[in-house]
């Protein structure tokens, strides 16, 4: 039994995947996610991890083919630590741009970019308005490059401190005016994040439930019940039963 990627009834345009936890190895997150019958996995790109800045394209073919002989696809990856002093791209745009670039190599359809404001660490330049700014400025090209090998960019604000509403977070999307960038949506309705997934409508590309909430059954069904259709990752200590609890909240079909 596994979680496929379909909708019953629709085209397959839902992928629910399993995210990484920090430091990670790609066999044990791929381990993880066939003991609990999932069929897709999310990344996390950082210095202390199999997928790190520094991979070729050959080193992720190589990743992209150890997941496939277990059935595994790896559909996203979710930007971490790098130490950008060093080895990692120097700004948030270059850094932004790797990323990217190494999401085609392995398949994956999504980059989910943490957004913060400071200017180090391949951080947004400045706070605020300026922050805001340079974000914009991030984006020029950067939307380009995400067209042109058909990967979406999946902004998260949870940290920003400069895009703290759902307005905030429509308007620069609008701006952008891109279908490969989006928002990414930590999902916990208690907390009011279900307002986002409906005011921000087809704008949200990216959601993160966190299953060892209380309201992660609720949460996936505020997703069922909006018609949402992308990626969603799950946090937390999976395991079959709550693959099942999610398929069911979700009418997610299984192949």
């Amino acid at each position: 039994m596994q979680i496929g990627e379909e909708k019953q009834g629709s085209a397959p345009t839902t992928t629910v995947c399993m995210s990484a936890r920090i430091g990670e190895r790609l066999e044990d997150l791929i381990d993880r996610a066939c003991d609990s019958g999932f069929d897709a996995v999310e990344v996390l790109l950082s210095d202390d991890s199999d997928i790190s800045w520094t991979l070729s394209e050959e080193a992720c073919q190589s990743a992209v083919e150890r997941a496939s002989r277990r059935g595994i696809k790896l559909a996203s990856v979710l930007i971490g630590a790098g130490k950008t002093d060093s080895v990692g791209p120097p700004s948030a745009a270059s850094r932004l741009k790797r990323a990217v670039e190494i999401a085609h190599w392995c398949g994956a359809s999504t980059v989910v970019f943490p957004v913060e404001p400071g200017g180090k660490d391949g951080k947004i330049t400045g706070h605020g308005d300026q922050a805001y700014a340079a974000l914009l400025e991030t984006f020029t090209t950067l939307r380009f490059d995400a067209m042109h090998v058909g990967v979406v960019i999946a902004c998260s604000f949870g940290r920003a401190g400069f895009i703290t509403s759902v307005s905030d977070a429509r308007s620069f999307v609008d701006w952008v005016n891109s279908p490969f960038v989006g928002v990414s949506v930590s999902l916990a309705p208690s907390a009011g994040e279900e307002e986002w997934l409906t005011l921000l409508g087809h704008r949200v590309r990216h959601v993160l439930v966190n299953v060892d909430a209380p309201n992660c059954e609720q949460a996936a069904a505020a997703l069922a019940s909006r018609g949402y259709e992308g990626l969603i990752s799950l946090r937390g200590e999976l395991s079959a039963s709550t693959r099942d609890l999610i398929r069911r909240a979700m009418h997610i079909g299984v192949r």
